[in-house]
């Protein structure tokens, strides 16, 4: 088995809006959990997490090395993300019991080219993660789908087409659910007009204010003045 990635975290102090303070320095606020583990906050070094997890995702262990003590086994569950850098802001990672099973949803790599799209057909993704339950050891960084096979209209991969160890992972989706078909752009427009002609008309905008409650602008004057 590969050597895992190594992330290196210090015991966090800082708490409260003091971690803007501990962003500006280039670190990242975090905090460790798991089943029978006490929770601890931490940090990061934010360029350092970029790495690792760029290299395991959010489904591959790490080896979270905290204060220097010996090194735990840790995915990365939750990243809070600032939306205007794109930069992370906090980190939850949770420390895996490698002899227990977890569930996790890994992603669906689509590979190969179909033939169906050289002759303008559609190709549908219908699932993007399939959820699975495994020991942590056994997670597979992602789902490889060879569409090469997908030709004609009609064509399809199911789940029970997937090239995974049944005796190591348990599937949370049925084995006959459509991963990935083959349709029609006629199909495709058709189904659009339908789900459009089911769909009750709105209602025009004059008529939509007036039913508004007559507090409702009082109301966001009130939130806009805190």
């Amino acid at each position: 088995m590969a050597d895992r990635a190594v992330l290196e975290a210090k015991t966090r102090t800082i708490t409260g809006k003091k971690v803007r303070q501990l962003r500006h320095t280039g670190r990242i606020p975090a905090t460790v959990y798991g089943h029978n583990v006490k929770s601890v906050t931490i940090d990061v070094d934010a360029r350092q997490f970029r790495h690792v997890h760029h290299v395991a995702g959010d489904t591959q262990l790490i080896d979270l090395v905290l204060d220097g003590h010996k090194a735990r086994p840790v995915l990365i569950h939750t990243t809070q993300i600032d939306p205007r850098r794109n930069t992370a802001m906090h980190v939850e990672f949770f420390q895996a019991n490698l002899k227990e099973k977890l569930t996790a949803r890994i992603p669906i790599q689509v590979v190969g080219e179909a033939p169906a799209a050289r002759h303008g057909l559609m190709i549908l993704h219908n699932l993007e993660t399939i959820e699975m339950e495994c020991l942590p050891t056994d997670l597979p960084p992602d789902i490889q789908v060879d569409v090469s096979g997908l030709s004609e209209v009609g064509d399809a991969i199911h789940v029970r087409d997937l090239d995974l160890d049944r005796e190591l992972v348990s599937l949370k989706v049925s084995e006959d659910e459509v991963v990935i078909h083959v349709a029609a752009p006629q199909m495709m427009r058709e189904e659009a007009d339908e789900q459009a002609e089911g769909e009750p008309e709105a209602a025009a905008p004059a008529e939509t204010a007036a039913e508004a409650p007559a507090d409702a602008s009082a109301e966001s004057e009130g939130e806009g003045g805190e």
